[in-house]
């Protein structure tokens, strides 16, 4: 949520900690973790997010406002309603890393679509308790 929050703002992006900054991992520490000939992208993954129409500035304002949206859906005590709203915000930020207009369309679409199912869950818990109390 806070990254949500802090590109609402116009903040700055995020930076390690001094301490972080200074040291770096040891190229036999990732070496040992990507393996010997590194992470393999098949073409096809590598060329499916390339930047196509760009985001302008206040693009990063509304993905950033339509991430703590989801951010506090994500919270909310719906079984399985996690899901949707985190697969929006991975999709718009893979979106804003590659500067993907179609990404970004599609995870704010996948981010409506999720508050229109997180509402009606909303609204069918509601009427239940409404019938539960009204008798």
């Amino acid at each position: 949520m806070t990254s949500g929050a802090r590109s609402i703002g116009g903040a700055h992006p995020p930076r390690r900690p001094p301490l972080l900054r200074r040291r770096q991992p040891a190229a036999r520490h990732s070496a040992s973790t990507a393996g010997p000939r590194g992470f393999y992208l098949p073409s096809k993954e590598t060329n499916t997010i390339v930047p196509k129409g760009g985001p302008i500035e206040w693009t990063t304002f509304l993905v950033g406002a339509v991430c703590l949206i989801l951010a506090v859906i994500i919270t909310l005590p719906i079984p399985l309603g996690h899901v949707i709203p985190g697969t929006a915000i991975v999709i718009l930020a893979l979106g804003l890393l590659e500067r993907d207009g179609v990404a970004l369309s599609i995870g704010l679409f996948v981010g409506f679509l999720a508050l229109v199912i997180v509402f009606l869950a909303l609204a069918v818990l509601a009427a239940v308790l409404h019938g539960w109390f009204a008798q």
